[in-house]
């Protein structure tokens, strides 16, 4: 009997964390799809990196296939700043022609969280942000 499982379970999402250089904070990479059968691990990072005073969180969706509305609620949850105390959370998006930069471009991400086209520019943006202690607009 063929194992079944490696074809079904091939494009289920992980999770990898990995420092940001320097300190300044993380980068949370989704990669692969992602819906309701991930979200507790993605609220689970998401929740426990925000409770460790990050400054800085980027979401790295450029290698993420597939979000649902459940896993765009988390991000948007994630970037919610109660207090400037928080982390400075942005996402960074794969190739405009990609499903997940649509998706999340048709609920007006952009609108409410920074976004960036790059590592580099979400990099550079939060070193600034941990700098100043302040927020900048995403560019549209």
């Amino acid at each position: 009997m063929p194992e079944s499982s490696a074809l079904f379970d091939a494009n289920r999402g992980d999770i990898a964390v990995r420092e940001i250089p320097g300190g300044l904070g993380v980068i949370v990479a989704l990669r692969g799809d992602h819906d309701l059968s991930t979200k507790p691990q993605v609220v689970e990072a998401l929740g426990r990196l925000r409770g460790e005073s990050r400054g800085v969180i980027v979401i790295d969706l450029r290698q993420c296939s597939f979000v649902d509305s459940t896993i765009i609620g988390v991000i948007l949850a994630a970037g919610r700043r109660d207090t400037p105390q928080e982390p400075s959370v942005s996402v960074v998006l794969p190739d405009d022609a990609s499903y997940v930069s649509r998706a999340l471009s048709v609920v007006g991400l952009r609108d409410l969280i920074p976004v960036r086209l790059t590592m580099e520019a979400a990099l550079e943006v939060g070193a600034q942000e941990s700098d100043t202690g302040a927020g900048q607009e995403s560019p549209h």
